[in-house]
């Protein structure tokens, strides 16, 4: 029940076009990509506290400018961003995280046609580099083993359900339980290791690269994707 589901691609897919559709004219080259990590119809009262789908927004903030204000625009954009949203497009605020590392804010879309005109929580940042990483991460192990990718997600769960995965209260974020379940699954004595050692650092910049290549796609007139199309 905690795995990712068919309807959580189509999910996905009507939030970009309702995300994309008020916020691409307000930031013409801004590319929205969606992470899906679960379920996305578990029962709202789990999912308010933990989205399973994460809303990234990528923008060029990056040159010429010193990492702290790199922050403070980054944090700008999201309040920017929430605020549009929450007024123009049936959103509704929930909570926000703006002390960790990847600040993101937690909204409940509209009714969605996907799901059967439910609403769902999801986590809104802007560039958010941990969220590509997570991603990659589960991608290449998943594909070395796919029981690599349903031990992640259940070491994330077990790490939700017992509170300890809030980084704003000084908990590991789910990229470091991730690690360490790739760590526990390669480590294990003799044959029953799940996952050799990864020394496919290549593939994992290579995948980088070519999801920081796709960021720049709007402004030469390319389409928004999600990570299903990536």
């Amino acid at each position: 029940q905690i795995s990712r589901k068919p309807e959580g691609e189509q999910i996905a897919k009507e939030i970009v076009e309702l995300v994309s559709e008020r916020l691409r004219p307000q930031i013409p080259v801004a590319a929205i990509v969606t992470y899906v990590s679960g379920n996305c119809l578990i029962p709202s009262e789990f999912a308010t506290f933990c989205p399973q789908m994460h809303v990234a927004m990528y923008v060029d903030i990056w040159k010429s400018r010193r990492p702290t204000c790199v922050n403070k625009v980054q944090k700008a954009l999201i309040k920017s961003c929430t605020d549009t949203l929450v007024d123009h497009s049936g959103f509704k605020f929930r909570r926000s995280a703006y002390g960790i590392d990847d600040p993101l804010v937690s909204l409940l879309t509209p009714p969605l046609s996907a799901c059967a005109a439910q609403s769902i929580v999801i986590d809104f940042s802007v560039n958010s580099a941990t969220q590509l990483y997570l991603h990659n991460l589960v991608s290449i192990c998943g594909g070395l083993d796919h029981r690599a990718e349903s031990m992640i997600l259940l070491v994330r769960r077990w790490a939700q359900d017992r509170g300890i995965a809030h980084t704003t209260a000084g908990h590991l974020s789910d990229y470091a339980w991730a690690l360490l379940t790739v760590f526990f699954l390669q480590v294990a004595p003799g044959s029953d290791s799940v996952l050799p050692p990864i020394t496919c650092a290549s593939e994992f910049e290579a995948r980088q690269s070519e999801f920081e290549a796709q960021q720049t796609a709007p402004a030469k007139g390319g389409a928004l994707k999600s990570t299903a199309e990536l």
